[in-house]
Parts: C-alpha cells; structure tokens; sequence
C-alpha cells in the first residue's frame, strides 16, 4: 500500500438477534453508499433469504446470492463457512435474471464459489425432517442445512463443492444415501403425512441412481465459478460488504439452545477473512426496534398485543420452524449479550417504522428471577438483590440452561412516550445508553430512501 494511503475495508454485518434484523435491506443500502462491487457471505446456507425492496415496490429475496446484486458490477462469493445448495443457487439466479431482464449465465458468472463450502443434499433434508418430527425438534427450516454438521459431527461424511469436480461425490452421495436410510428405518414411528413421498423416496433402492443423475446432469449442464480461497475473489485493495445469516442468538454455541442453528452465526468468519486479506474490519450490528423470532423458542419480551400490531409481509410462514414470527419490546439485556459476544463498532437499526402508533413504548433492561439459584445460574448471570427480589442485569456467559433460567424471568421495564413527529431521538438515545452501544443508522422502511444516517454522540 502507498505511503498515506487509505486502507480499504471490509463491512461485516451480522444479526445481533434472533434473526430477521434487516440484513437485505442494510447490505444494499451499505454497497450503494460506499460504491462496493463485491459481497463475500461469510456464514450460513440456503436455509433463508433476504429481502431488498426497490423505490417501486419491487421485491427481491436474495438466498445464496449476495444482497447488493442489484447494483451493477457486484461480485458475490460463498465462503468456505458457507453450507451450498446448488440446485436452489439455479431457480434463484433464474429468478434474479427474470426479475432484473439479464441472461441467466450472466448473473451464475457472478457467483464465486469455495471450493472448501459444505454442500446440502436431499437425504440431509430428510433426515432433518425426521428429527424435527420427533428426535430433538429445535424448530428449524427443514431443509437440511444443520444437518450437514450434524452428520459430519456422527459420522464424518461430507460432500464438499470440491469433491463435485473430481469426481468425489458419488461415493460420499452413497454414504450420505446409506445413511439417511438407515436413519429412516430407525424412526420410521416418528413419520406423518408431512413428510412428502418424494422425499422418502430418496432412500428407495431404485433413486440410488437418480441422485446420482442429477449431480452429474447439473455438472455437466451448468458451469460454476469455483475458487480456492478468498484472495481469487477480491486482492485486498477494495472495500467488501460482507453479509452474515441468522442472528447471534440462535448461534450454535453462543444462541439460546436447543432452538438453534447448528451453524456459525457470530461476525468471528468476517473479521477473518478481512485480515486474511489485509484490510481493516468494520464491525455493523445488525438490531431491530423491537424484539422479535421466527421459529420455536424464548422471547422474554414476548408481548401479545404488540404480536397482533406489528406486521412483517416479509416473513413467510414455515411448518419446520412451528410458529408464526412474535414480537415483544426491546431488550437490552440480550444486546447487551449479543454485543459481548461480537463486539461490533457500530449498529444499525430496522423497523423504526412499525412503532408508529403506539402510545407508549417500552425498553427491558433488567430481568426479575423468580427461580432457584445455583453454581450454574450465578456463573451465567450477573444479578443482584433489590427489596428481596433477584434482579437479571447482565448475561456473562452462555449455558446449557440459559433458556431455563430465562422461564423464570419477567422483563423490568423502562416506559417512555410513543413517538411524536417522527422524533425517535429519545428512544434510540436510551437504546445506545443502555447497551452502550453507537447507532449510526435508522431505517425506517426496506428501502433505501427509507435509511437515514445519524451522527455518533
């Protein structure tokens, strides 16, 4: 790098929830703001998309390929701790070349793949499904994307994007087929009629071979851009948007079990990459203006009434996952959490917009426990007495019993008036005071036009 010379640098945004944060929106509002061409999906699989909307209205999900695809000259790469599908990577990029008039091959030439990404087959949906059913049901999507690790962690069997082009696959196709087999035989109590019977077809002798089929015919068929490590897709002096999945709660080892991913959902791979490639990290915590999940689990903020005013036309109704989204009012205390664990520079914060109306708006920042205490819980939590009652302020390291501990709480609150004249001055002033945090973006709607810089106190 010449002498006074910038360093470029790398904005990693990553959910500091339990998902839904806005990751679409922020990531092409960022990559058009700051002019950025290339889009490096750091964590996470196919198992969700994210959502861009248009100053028309159009609507755009983006699952495997990088959110700022719209603006023109984006790259996007799917990093070695990605999880690929590469039969959705095909109706989605046909999708996007329908939407935006482009041929179809154009928008495939864009997408760089890591030679070192786990790839999710039919028999991991499957088995997935089957433990959903009645093995250890965390609420997932039901599309295998976990249970790539959880077979690797069992067994060892991993189909990686590698293995596709020197010819590999077949035989790890035929173990992961073996084993999803025997796996269906074990369970065969556990099925209903929402497993469909294309899927338990999967594992009958005869569509050994038609598995098979379809890897080579998508080989043979289409062409992918695979790369080794991350110095093929970008040199280090450009400045990269790098987009996170999920949220930090449901983390596999820092989320809320059991509801959670399997999958890494901290911004850790981010910062990694970035100084693998020697440009400067910049850490974006991803939060909502109120608490929200999408799937099975705690909300210790949960409020009904607040479930039936806010709305989300984003958010699709998944059987796997077991619950329509829910929502309840914001908590500190699990930021707090969230941002222990990532340590972000700044945040940006969605759905500003959903609290118009409301009278009144509250903020949680403290807990009030009302069960036992033990080693366990006093080594989880940071709390003390008040008028003989147990007082949550802080979690200090996650637990297997996080989520117990958490049934036993009741969110103190600190009410505030609802918002007047579009002023959330107050209300985001008290979020960045509570969690000792900098917010440095509101958005309020998915558009661009709906984002608005702020200026750090």
């Amino acid at each position: 790098m010449a002498k006074g010379a910038q360093m470029s640098k790398a904005y990693i945004l990553s959910g500091s929830g339990f998902g839904d944060e806005g990751k679409g929106t922020f990531v092409d509002y960022l990559a058009n703001e700051k002019g950025i061409k290339k889009n490096i999906r750091y964590n996470g699989g196919s198992q969700a998309a994210h959502t861009v909307v248009l100053e028309d209205g159009k609507a755009f999900r983006f699952s495997q390929i990088g959110s700022s695809m719209l603006i023109s000259g984006n790259n996007t790469m799917l990093s070695e701790n990605t999880v690929v599908n590469l039969f959705n990577l095909i109706p989605e990029a046909k999708k996007f070349a329908l939407q935006t008039n482009t041929n179809f091959e154009e928008i495939l030439e864009k997408v760089f793949i890591s030679a070192s990404s786990r790839i999710v087959t039919p028999y991991h949906a499957l088995t997935n499904q089957l433990r959903e059913l009645g093995i250890s049901k965390r609420g997932s999507f039901g599309t295998g994307v976990s249970e790539v690790t959880n077979v690797l962690e069992e067994t060892g069997i991993c189909l990686q994007v590698s293995d596709l082009f020197d010819g590999k696959y077949i035989d790890v196709l035929d173990e992961l087929y073996f084993y999803a087999k025997d796996f269906l035989n074990k369970n065969l109590d556990n099925l209903n009629n929402q497993i469909h019977k294309e899927n338990l077809d999967l594992v009958a002798d005869d569509r050994r071979s038609y598995v098979r089929e379809c890897y080579k015919n998508l080989l043979s068929s289409i062409r992918f851009n695979i790369i080794k490590n991350v110095c093929e897709f970008s040199n280090g002096n450009e400045d990269i948007v790098m987009e996170g999945s999920q949220g930090l709660l449901i983390d596999r080892n820092f989320g809320i079990k059991p509801n959670t991913t399997l999958l890494d959902t901290t911004n850790h791979y981010g910062v990694k990459l970035a100084r693998y490639l020697g440009i400067e990290p910049v850490k974006i915590g991803l939060i909502r203006a109120f608490a929200s999940r999408h799937g099975l689990g705690i909300l210790p903020t949960y409020d009904e009434r607040l479930s039936k005013f806010i709305t989300d036309p984003n958010q699709e109704s998944v059987y796997w996952l077991g619950t329509e989204p829910i929502y309840g009012w914001f908590d500190a205390v699990l930021l707090r959490y969230a941002h222990m664990i990532n340590t972000n520079d700044e945040y940006y914060i969605s759905c500003l917009d959903q609290l118009r109306g409301l009278n009144q708006l509250r903020i949680c920042n403290s807990y009030l426990y009302e069960g036992s205490i033990d080693r366990e819980f006093a080594e989880t939590f940071e709390y003390h007495y008040e008028n003989g009652k147990i007082i949550i302020t802080n979690i200090l390291k996650n637990s297997p019993r996080l989520k117990e501990f958490l049934s036993n709480t009741k969110p103190i609150y600190i009410n505030i008036p609802g918002i007047k004249d579009d002023d959330y001055s107050e209300y985001v002033n008290i979020i960045e005071e509570l969690a000792g945090i900098n917010i440095t973006l509101l958005s309020f709607g998915p558009k661009r036009s709906d984002k608005v810089r702020r200026l750090v106190r």
